[in-house]
């Protein structure tokens, strides 16, 4: 029984902070924020996925740098397509089809 109510207290902890942190632009009005402070909001979501991506290119799992691998090979049209059609769809769809395409060549 006291993993339950421990179980349903952490769901429910994590259900109100996800909810304020959702809900917080909405709480506040940000039309008189600096300039400074809304380019670092835009260009965040950027960095983390970044920071996130770039690791898991070059990085074997023991923490060494990598060769050329089939993700790295991946990842070029992928940046290709997201620059010229700026969809993530046609992204992802290129990326998983040439990760298909290299994996199956090599």
């Amino acid at each position: 029984m006291p993993e339950e109510k421990y179980l349903i207290g952490a769901v429910a902890l994590m259900m109100a902070i996800t909810y304020f942190t959702r809900a917080t632009p909405l709480l506040f009005r940000m039309q008189g924020t600096p300039k400074v402070f809304n380019d670092v909001i835009e260009y965040l979501p950027v960095a983390i996925i970044a920071s996130i991506t770039v690791p898991a290119l070059l990085m074997a799992k023991d923490g060494s740098l990598m060769a050329v691998n089939a993700d790295m090979l991946a990842a070029v049209p992928v940046v290709i397509v997201a620059y010229f059609t700026r969809s993530l769809i046609f992204s992802v769809a290129a990326g998983i089809a040439a990760h298909v395409a290299i994996t199956l060549v090599a």
